[in-house]
């Protein structure tokens, strides 16, 4: 989440805004709560601590392919 120029938040809002719909997940070395709703409400999907436990990565990428995609929308010509 702690990047030069700009930091996570900021990116994935910026994500959004440009209409990114796919999934993110933070990668934090913050195990506080106050942090994962952050990364939540910042327009994360998901949020996982450092060092990377395998079980909760694994967990996370289960429960995040497991929700259905937004359908792409239909041109008509």
């Amino acid at each position: 989440l702690l990047m030069p120029m700009m930091d996570g938040y900021e990116l994935v809002k910026a994500l959004r805004q440009e209409g990114y719909k796919k999934k993110v997940i933070a990668l934090t070395a913050f195990e506080l709560k106050e942090v994962r709703a952050r990364c939540l409400v910042s327009g994360f999907n998901d949020c996982i601590t450092k060092p990377i436990d395998k079980k909760n990565l694994i967990q996370s990428l289960m429960k995040l392919s497991a929700q259905q995609e937004p359908p792409a929308p239909s041109l008509t010509v």
